[in-house]
């Protein structure tokens, strides 16, 4: 697995350059590139806006955590709650570590 983003198997998905998502969010594709392949952080507004552009959730940007890593706070009964609170999870070698979460709107 490379980096943190799922952004370059969701543009192949959609049938979208990644020049072509730049554009829709207003940076440059050199910008992009670097967050894409994990060599720029970003911040949550940009996410959002990648998300948005590719008409997925910020979740879905994001490969998902290996099971021993899944967080398993969230009681059953809240499963169906519309504000969900997602984990964010970043790589440090071969392991994963949580640095929070974030408000998922559903």
């Amino acid at each position: 697995m490379e980096g943190i983003f799922r952004i370059k198997e969701i543009l192949k998905e959609k049938g979208m350059s990644s020049e072509k998502l730049a554009e829709l969010i207003g940076m440059s594709p050199v910008s992009l590139s670097y967050i894409v392949n994990g060599k720029k952080n970003t911040g949550v507004k940009t996410l959002v806006e990648i998300a948005s552009a590719l008409d997925v959730e910020v979740k879905d940007l994001f490969h998902p955590a290996p099971a021993e890593h899944t967080a398993t706070d969230v009681p059953a009964n809240k499963a169906d709650d519309h504000d969900q609170e997602e984990p964010i999870f970043i790589r440090k070698g071969d392991s994963f570590e949580r640095i929070g979460s974030i408000k998922m709107n559903r």
